[in-house]
């Protein structure tokens, strides 16, 4: 069974900004807080920014219980029928959850901020249902953190 969750917003700075805070370790430990703590695995360290090519990660329901490890096996699609739109994908997956297919599309919205949409893809077996419900509960919270972040601008995406 798959199952796809979809959500919108729009955030008060420009898709290049927008593209740097969510592909930083640093923001998506701050946005995701409190429902989820991710710690670093493979690499041990976080980097300023998240290279193409897989990161395992341990991660933690709000921030103290273990849900074990998942990969977050990021790319950079250009070739996307988003046009005039930044993308960043995270093809992840864990013993859970066979497929994460998380796709973060980040457009111009013509003044001056963007149109950002998480949208993703899951298959988890007889779990599926539950992973979408956490999923759509998730990106709510992490995009009102978000927009709370970017809020005064693009600097503010350095928590």
């Amino acid at each position: 069974m798959t199952q796809i969750v979809t959500r919108h917003t729009r955030l008060n700075a420009p898709p290049d900004a927008v593209l740097a805070a969510v592909t930083s370790p640093r923001v998506l430990c701050h946005i995701a807080a409190p429902l989820i703590r991710f710690a670093p695995v493979d690499p041990p360290d976080w980097p300023a920014r998240f290279a193409p090519g897989p990161h395992v990660v341990a991660m933690y329901g709000i921030g103290w219980v273990p849900l074990g490890r998942q990969v977050i096996d990021i790319s950079y699609p250009e070739a996307t029928p988003e046009k005039d739109a930044l993308v960043a994908r995270d093809n992840g997956h864990s013993a859970m959850i066979r497929r994460w297919d998380h796709w973060i599309i980040i457009r111009p919205d013509g003044a001056g901020g963007s149109h950002y949409t998480d949208r993703v893809e899951i298959e988890a077996g007889w779990r599926t249902g539950a992973v979408a419900l956490f999923a759509r509960l998730f990106f709510a919270h992490r995009q009102s953190r978000l927009r709370a972040l970017l809020h005064n601008g693009p600097r503010a995406a350095r928590p």
